[in-house]
């Protein structure tokens, strides 16, 4: 379970993941997945008296191979992934086309190649170019984009170039930077503008702290606010129990938007959110609680921002039978002002079951008015494996 929990902290450093924008499946592995998946077919469902029925139309479907390659996702747009000796060779996405049969009277539609997106390595293995193509009418291809990543002697990820066919969209280069330990310490964006009298601009500037176990502990942004002179800093702290395992995420913010005296500009450390993370004995997640930090007055111009309390606006919890995952219900919160007191109160409940490997495999969504649930909508999630 610790490694499900790492994962997500990894996200924050999929930068280094070359492919990791063209393969997000979050959508889809709503939990993650257990067990040596095939497919995942969704359909949107409805109740009848009580039960939750499946309807004939699908949400979305997607499909791995033996070792947990993705091959294909089907949403609003269809991808099919390729591969050669175990890496990415090229993505291909349609899309849905409808159109009216005149002569039979119904609609019906078809699947039509959209877009490519072809991929070089060199010979250590390194994604090195990533060409993103447009179907054309004639026999060549236009690009619309280039990518291309340059690596130093470590294989470490130093530098990525986004090159597009149209000029006047600029260029977007990255800046990736290591400690000895080969940790990812800083990740900087620069834009530079296809009109040639613009230099580069800095868009963001990330920097990731680790603990000598080599677990994050921090990270932080500067974002750029393009023509209006100030800097927006997120920051992020994690802290972990005694056997390593993350037990909170502090969500902070910068501003330097308040003057205390007159003429005087300060920069604000402000708490944003946090979230906190608790396990059984057995080392399986019980519940994730997210909490944010309410302020009588956010970006006050002429004082700081006074707290006025700490609410908890989403809650969930994961149930077990004999340590396999049974249900996770995920409560949603809101405000409920009461003059100057404030109240929270669930307004929203989801109630996933899970098959026998962990995965939920029935999603239902409760609207909550008064302390009463109401059914919304449900999605029935088929799921085949591997022997």
């Amino acid at each position: 379970m610790e490694k499900k929990i790492i994962f997500f902290i990894a996200l924050l450093l999929c930068a280094t993941n070359a492919l990791a924008e063209d393969i997000d499946t979050t959508m889809f592995t709503e939990f993650g997945f257990k067990g040596k998946v095939k497919t995942v077919t969704c359909f949107y469902s409805k109740e009848d008296f009580g039960d939750i029925v499946k309807k004939s139309d699908t949400a979305y479907s997607i499909s791995f191979d033996e070792t947990g390659k993705l091959l294909g996702t089907d949403f609003i747009a269809k991808k099919r992934y390729i591969y050669e000796q175990g890496k990415m060779k090229s993505t291909l996405i349609f899309h849905k086309d409808y159109y009216y049969n005149y002569y039979h009277q119904y609609n019906d539609y078809h699947w039509t190649l959209d877009d490519s997106i072809v991929f070089l390595y060199n010979t250590n293995g390194d994604l090195i170019e990533k060409k993103y193509y447009q179907p054309s009418y004639d026999d060549d291809d236009s690009v619309l984009m280039v990518t291309k990543f340059k690596y130093d002697a470590n294989n470490k990820l130093l530098e990525t170039n986004e090159y597009y066919s149209d000029t006047r969209y600029g260029t977007n280069k990255y800046l990736f930077e290591y400690n000895i330990k080969g940790q990812l310490v800083r990740k900087q964006k620069y834009y530079y503008s296809g009109n040639s009298y613009e230099g580069p601009r800095k868009v963001y500037d990330s920097s990731f702290v680790y603990s000598t176990s080599g677990k994050i502990i921090r990270d932080s942004s500067y974002n750029f606010v393009y023509g209006k002179g100030y800097l927006w800093q997120v920051e992020h702290k994690y802290s972990y129990d005694e056997i390593g395992r993350l037990i909170k995420v502090d969500y902070n913010f910068y501003t330097d938007y308040w003057w205390p005296e007159k003429g005087v500009t300060k920069k604000q450390i402000l708490p944003r959110q946090k979230k906190e993370y608790s396990y059984d004995t057995r080392g399986n997640i019980l519940f994730v609680k997210e909490f944010d930090y309410d302020y009588k007055n956010p970006f006050n111009l002429k004082e700081p921002d006074k707290l006025k309390g700490i609410y908890k606006t989403k809650e969930i919890n994961f149930l077990y039978n004999n340590e396999k995952r049974t249900q996770i219900i995920v409560t949603l919160y809101d405000r409920d002002y009461l003059g100057e007191s404030v109240k929270m109160k669930p307004k929203r409940k989801i109630v996933f079951s899970c098959d026998v490997y962990g995965n939920w495999t029935e999603k239902k969504v409760y609207e909550i008015q008064d302390g009463v649930e109401f059914f919304k909508e449900g999605i029935i999630r088929e799921i085949s494996y591997y022997e």
